[in-house]
């Protein structure tokens, strides 16, 4: 079966299929005894300065192999980290609540997103990406969710759209391609992924729903196809190309 999308990164991949099925930030309203404000307000500064740990670790591991607009990108990323308005929304909103650091976050998200919803300039508009990212990793440290990237060398990744935080991660673990239901060409996770010279594939209908764990893929990341479980030809024709 061959399936075709965008291709965002130059580069040919033949690996097992890793199928990670989206992660939604939907937490239920979920209230807390005001004896635990402090506390929770904590987990939340502790999973906020994981985050920034996070993006610094990054910084320091791309240093030499960042372009310009990667760097830009990973600042954007601290300075929102850093953001007093989304941070001190959420705390207001574990006080008032008093609500958990989760829901607190998913509620502030939601309020950001109608602000970014309503301006005109497409840029602006586009730039919620780049907060879903920031508040989707304060999410995980706050769920204490580790990236899953353990024992995937030699894997092409299978996901509904892919953090550029996360990308450097996946190639030092031996992830060899990536290919993504959504996502441009012209993102953010696409410009790293280049300069990491790690295969990318984007915008493929129905992609999680026609992959499973475990199929061999071949991906193309030229022209943007994916062929699942290759036939014998298949493998000869990519054997033939990588020379």
């Amino acid at each position: 079966m061959l399936l075709s999308g965008h291709g965002a990164s130059r580069g040919n991949a033949l690996g097992r299929a890793r199928v990670r099925l989206p992660h939604a930030l939907e937490v239920a309203e979920q209230r807390i005894a005001p004896a635990k404000i402090e506390a929770e307000l904590e987990r939340l500064h502790v999973a906020v300065e994981a985050a920034r740990g996070e993006m610094h670790e990054l910084r320091q591991r791309l240093h030499g192999a960042l372009n310009q607009e990667v760097g830009e990108f990973l600042d954007l990323h601290a300075l929102l980290l850093d953001d007093p308005e989304l941070l001190f929304g959420l705390d207001e909103l574990i006080r008032s609540g008093p609500y958990s650091a989760g829901y607190a976050l998913r509620v502030q998200r939601d309020r950001l997103a109608k602000v970014f919803d309503g301006m005109d300039d497409a840029y602006l508009k586009s730039r919620m990406d780049d907060l879903d990212h920031v508040i989707g990793r304060i999410h995980a440290f706050l769920q204490k969710r580790p990236p899953d990237v353990k024992g995937m060398a030699g894997e092409i990744l299978i996901c509904d759209n892919i953090a550029p935080s996360e990308l450097a991660q996946l190639q030092a673990h031996g992830v060899v391609g990536i290919v993504t239901a959504g996502g441009s060409a012209l993102s953010h996770s696409a410009i790293l992924a280049r300069s990491l010279h790690l295969p990318l594939i984007v915008n493929v209908p129905n992609v999680l729903q026609k992959v499973a764990d475990g199929d061999v893929l071949i991906m193309d990341g030229s022209d943007g196809t994916v062929t699942i479980n290759p036939q014998a030809q298949d493998l000869r024709d990519y054997r033939v190309r990588l020379r």
